[in-house]
């Protein structure tokens, strides 16, 4: 019996691109998570998916789990996903990250 291939392990401080990268078939959780997907977003490659995370008011270890499903060759759960929040709150999570990262 052949094993099976290693996987990389997932983090948060991967960026999109590199998730996306690592795990094919994994773009339907970016566009469910980060409205319609990062293609188009320069911070892709740049930015780490805790961070997206937290712009975008989600809980980064169920998107962990929903990269991990798929790599798995299981089906995404989407638990957290929302219709979306506000500018507002948006606003308030860039903030809040940039006092993160500066501290």
């Amino acid at each position: 019996m052949k094993d099976a291939p290693p996987t990389t392990e997932l983090t948060a401080d991967m960026t999109i691109g590199e998730l996306v990268q690592t795990v094919p078939g994994s773009e339907s959780i970016i566009r469910a998570y980060f409205y319609g997907g990062c293609h188009h977003c320069p911070a892709q490659h740049t930015e780490p998916l805790w961070l997206a995370a937290k712009l975008y008011n989600h809980d980064v270890d169920a998107i962990l789990d929903d990269f991990r499903a798929i790599q798995r060759g299981e089906s995404p759960s989407l638990r957290t996903f929302t219709a979306g929040s506000t500018a507002r709150e948006r606003r308030l999570a860039r903030e809040a990250a940039r006092n993160d990262r500066d501290s």
